[in-house]
């Protein structure tokens, strides 16, 4: 992603998504659709943005226009940290027939409740490594 290679693009969804009560400020897709729709979405994204894109970002339009300057851009590199390069088996990058690189969703680093990090501290590693990295910026 840092040499440019994969098509991103943005778009901004103009209503709610709550998902277990929560806004979704932004997702990143792979745009894929299965089934007879697939040729039609694909068409529609490519008049749209002038070619297939790699990721489709979609942010929360009233969160976007009520935040400031600050907010988006943490939104925007969240985002954006969800696209990646797939790996193969060996943990090696991958790549189709084609030479083309294969690119995925990466998921968070760690999804837990305050709560529990509070009662058991950093239980695992994925929120061992955010406790260091909030240290790190002096959190």
């Amino acid at each position: 992603l840092r040499e440019g290679e994969a098509h991103i693009e943005f778009l901004f969804r103009c209503f709610p998504e709550v998902k277990q009560g929560r806004t979704v400020l932004g997702t990143c897709y792979l745009p894929t659709v299965q089934g007879s729709l697939r040729p039609l979405f694909l068409f529609l994204l490519e008049r749209m943005f002038g070619a297939f894109p790699d990721f489709l970002i979609v942010l929360d339009k009233d969160y976007w226009d009520t935040c400031g300057p600050r907010l988006r851009e943490v939104l925007v590199y969240h985002e954006l940290l969800h696209a990646a390069h797939a790996r193969d088996k060996y943990d090696a990058p991958k790549f189709d027939k084609e030479g083309r690189p294969c690119w995925a969703i990466r998921g968070h680093d760690v999804e837990e409740f305050a709560e529990t990090v509070r009662r058991y501290g950093a239980w695992h590693e994925g929120i061992e490594r955010l406790v260091e990295a909030a240290a790190e910026h002096g959190a």
